[in-house]
């Protein structure tokens, strides 16, 4: 068995994991005066609850774009399986299943390079996946496993909260699809703006991506896959068909094949 945690900006995610499985996850708020003692004893109680002791955990694997908290996580993982976990970062990156430009070794989030790897060894095709998350991130991979590019965009409730944050009288509303564009109040509006022209911007970027992908890789636009991931995607999965496949332990199952080839 093997433990998995995800440390993004909004959620730490935890997963046990087994052969090509994740069994069990469990999110925690991303908050950089998280008890280390509690966090413990959480994730000792999670291991608990799927029948498991720490025994049954031989290995543990980290990503993280939170560095105040990846301290905190390495040494929860430590010491439940008593040896050092793996982090995710450019010391491993000649091991794992796709490979990074070089422009981009030191920038590249740890996040979006498990959705690649997790995505590439799923599915073995050239590929666009959309996180859904604190971002909106595109992630483009060939058909030779290669990190084509990343777009990045606020995701939205960034963008909704940025709107709201910065706008005299405007409170947040909830993220939820309006009836029509043409909205007649505030909340109308707003979820007009935000909702629909976030489904839009999607839609449209993953049309880009396809043809930069043709041009510069040569790679049929019919060959391409999208997957989604990320919460968020709920909010405009109901009015998109731009999406093949739904994915949402896409990242989990990626810092799981990193880890499977690392250690082989």
């Amino acid at each position: 068995m093997v433990l998995i945690f995800d440390i993004g900006n909004t959620n730490i995610k935890a997963a046990i994991a087994d052969n090509d499985k994740i069994i069990r996850t469990k999110r925690f708020k991303s908050d950089p005066e998280l008890d280390e003692s509690y966090f413990l004893n959480e994730i000792q109680l999670f291991i608990s609850e799927e029948g498991l002791s720490k025994c049954d955990i031989n290995d543990a694997a980290i990503s993280s774009v939170v560095p105040e908290l990846t301290g905190l996580v390495e040494r929860t993982a430590a010491s439940i399986i008593e040896k050092r976990p793996l982090k995710i970062d450019s010391c491993i990156y000649k091991k794992i299943p796709v490979k990074v430009p070089d422009s981009a070794i030191n920038e590249i989030g740890s996040d979006l390079l498990c959705d690649a790897a997790g995505a590439w060894k799923k599915y073995s095709k050239p590929c666009i996946i959309l996180n859904f998350g604190t971002a909106l991130a595109f992630t483009a991979v060939t058909q030779e496993a290669h990190i084509a590019g990343i777009a990045i965009a606020p995701g939205l409730e960034t963008a909704l909260k940025s709107l709201a944050g910065n706008t005299a009288l405007l409170n947040e509303v909830p993220l939820e699809i309006p009836e029509s564009s043409l909205g007649t109040d505030t909340k109308k509006s707003i979820q007009a703006g935000i909702v629909l022209g976030y489904k839009g911007l999607a839609e449209s970027m993953i049309k880009r991506i396809k043809t930069d992908m043709n041009h510069e890789y040569n790679i049929p636009e019919d060959d391409i896959i999208t997957i989604a991931t990320g919460g968020l995607f709920r909010v405009i999965k109901p009015i998109t068909d731009g999406i093949d496949f739904y994915d949402p332990e896409i990242t989990l199952y990626g810092i799981l094949k990193i880890l499977e080839a690392v250690n082989s």
